[in-house]
């Protein structure tokens, strides 16, 4: 049984009466390596991240700045093995428009099968995120691994 006027129903269909048959946007093959994804990061707060995923023993990503034309944006890092986007928020993202802008290109790229994982300028929270999509980032190093290195 569905409900046609609950909102987040309607919006469902909507999305699926919008659905199309492509393959979703593939990144390409091959990896950048860790100095690779550091001359290309855009930004202090971007190699700030890699640094702390580095540091952390988390997983490094693989891609760097991929343009996906299609949805007009270019994630900051990429996991290409599962399909997940990885976005650095600086300042710049705080105001209204460009959060609305962030969610509503979120959504398109949810819509057509990427995880999209975002850090903000907040670093105490970066190990929450990392944590929860460990499954992306890999477990990383216990404090105490971390201590000793």
């Amino acid at each position: 049984l569905i409900d046609r006027r609950d909102k987040n129903m309607l919006d469902l269909l909507c999305r699926l009466i919008r659905g199309a048959q492509d393959p979703p946007e593939q990144l390409s093959i091959a990896s950048d390596s860790l100095e690779e994804l550091m001359n290309i990061s855009s930004s202090t707060l971007e190699r700030t991240w890699l640094e702390f995923i580095q540091a952390n023993g988390y997983a490094p990503p693989d891609k760097g700045q991929s343009l996906l034309k299609k949805h007009n944006t270019r994630p900051d890092y990429a996991y290409s093995q599962h399909s997940a986007l990885i976005y650095i928020d600086g300042s710049h993202h705080r105001g209204q428009r460009r959060r609305v802008m962030d969610t509503d290109t979120t959504r398109q790229l949810e819509d057509e099968g990427f995880t999209v994982v975002r850090f903000n300028e907040d670093r105490t929270s970066w190990k929450r995120v990392v944590d929860e999509y460990a499954w992306i980032f890999g477990p990383g190093m216990s404090s105490s691994q971390n201590q000793n290195t």
